[in-house]
C-alpha cells in the first residue's frame, strides 16, 4: 500500500512539473521578447524610425520653404537695386550671356545635388535624380537596346494626330464663338469647362470611351489639345 501511494505521489509530481514546463513554453512563445525560449522572434519595432522619418520630412519642407523665400527676396532685391529698368530693351549678346549663365547654374546645381562617392553621400538618390554622368552613360543603352528614338517618333506621331484633330474642331468653333454672340452663348458651358477642368480628369473618360489601345492615346491628346486651343482661338 505504501509503495502504491509513493508511485501515485511521484506521478503527480511529474505531471505538475510537465504542466509548469508547458506553461513556461507557452509564455515564451506568446511573448517573443522574453530572453531565451523557443518562440523568440525579432524585437518590436520602435517608433524611433517613424519619428526620424517624420522629422526628416519636416526638416526638408522647412528647408524648401526658406529656400523659396530667400529666392523670392533675392529676385526682388535684384529688380530693385540691379538698375535693370522696367521693360528696358537689352542687346542680343547680353541676353545670350544671361541665358548661358542660368544654364550653367542649373547644371552646377544638378552636379552638386548628385555628387558623392556612394549613394548615401548624395543629396538625391539616383532613383529621384541621376547624375549627369549617369544620364550620359545611359544614352547608348536607351538608343541601342530600348529603342528611344523609335519611341520618340511614335509619341510625336500621336501628338501630331491629336493636335491636328483638335485644330480641325477647335479653330472653326473658336472663330464662330468669337464672331457670333449666340454661338458663344450656346457653347459657353463647353468653353468654361475646358478652361477650368484639369486635364487628368479626362484620362478615365478616355479609357471608358476609347478603350486601352492606340485610339485612347490619340483621343486623350485630342481632348487635351482641344481644351488648350479653344480659349486661345476665342
Amino acid at each position: 500500500m505504501a509503495e502504491t501511494f509513493q508511485l501515485i505521489g511521484t506521478g503527480l509530481e511529474v505531471s505538475a512539473h510537465r504542466g509548469k514546463t508547458n506553461v513556461s513554453e507557452q509564455q515564451k512563445q506568446s511573448d517573443p521578447h522574453r530572453a531565451g525560449g523557443f518562440g523568440r522572434a525579432r524585437p518590436r519595432r520602435s517608433d524611433s524610425g517613424l519619428a526620424g522619418k517624420a522629422s526628416a520630412g519636416t526638416t526638408g519642407m522647412t528647408a524648401f520653404f526658406f529656400t523659396a523665400v530667400i529666392f523670392a527676396l533675392s529676385l526682388l532685391a535684384l529688380g530693385k537695386f540691379g538698375r535693370m529698368g522696367v521693360r528696358k530693351e537689352t542687346s542680343h549678346a547680353v541676353a545670350m550671356i544671361l541665358t548661358a549663365v542660368f544654364t550653367l547654374l542649373v547644371l552646377g546645381a544638378w552636379v552638386f545635388a548628385t555628387s558623392g562617392a556612394t549613394v548615401e553621400d548624395r543629396m538625391l538618390v539616383p532613383l529621384i535624380l541621376p547624375s549627369l554622368a549617369e544620364v550620359l552613360a545611359a544614352f547608348p543603352r536607351l538608343h541601342l537596346e530600348q529603342g528611344l528614338v523609335r519611341g520618340v517618333l511614335v509619341s510625336f506621331g500621336r501628338i501630331a494626330i491629336g493636335f491636328a484633330l483638335a485644330a480641325i474642331a477647335a479653330v472653326p468653333l473658336g472663330v464662330l464663338m468669337a464672331s457670333y454672340p449666340k454661338v458663344a452663348a450656346f457653347f459657353k458651358p463647353l468653353s468654361v469647362a475646358s478652361g477650368y477642368v484639369p486635364i487628368v480628369v479626362f484620362i478615365p473618360l478616355s479609357l471608358a470611351w476609347f478603350g486601352v489601345g492606340e485610339a485612347q492615346k490619340v483621343g486623350f491628346l485630342f481632348i487635351g489639345c482641344f481644351v488648350a486651343l479653344l480659349p486661345a482661338v476665342i
